[in-house]
């Protein structure tokens, strides 16, 4: 009994591995149509599209501070930009 507990254990704890990936997946997409949506990159003015308040809030205050580089870092994580995209909306709302 022992080997067939050991065996569900571990047929189940590879399930959970999976669903894991696949639910951070999910929202790893997610946030990238949502990029797409906003048309990233289009408009400085898109970035309340693209991330929540307190991002936004957490993003001018990092340019307020001249650290444009922490800005985009912040602003990949959380839409899932490239570094182009990101840089360049970035740079205009630096402007």
């Amino acid at each position: 009994m022992d080997a067939v507990t050991a065996l569900l254990g571990l047929a189940l704890g590879l399930l959970l591995g999976h669903a894991v990936q696949a639910h951070q997946r999910y929202h790893g997409l997610e946030r990238r149509i949502r990029v797409l949506e906003a048309g990233a990159g289009s408009s400085a003015t898109d970035l309340h599209r693209l991330v929540d308040r307190p991002t936004q809030a957490e993003i001018t205050s990092l340019l307020d501070a001249d650290r444009p580089i922490a800005a985009i870092r912040l602003l990949r994580h959380h839409t899932g930009l490239g570094l182009r995209e990101a840089k360049a909306v970035i740079d205009k709302l630096a402007a």
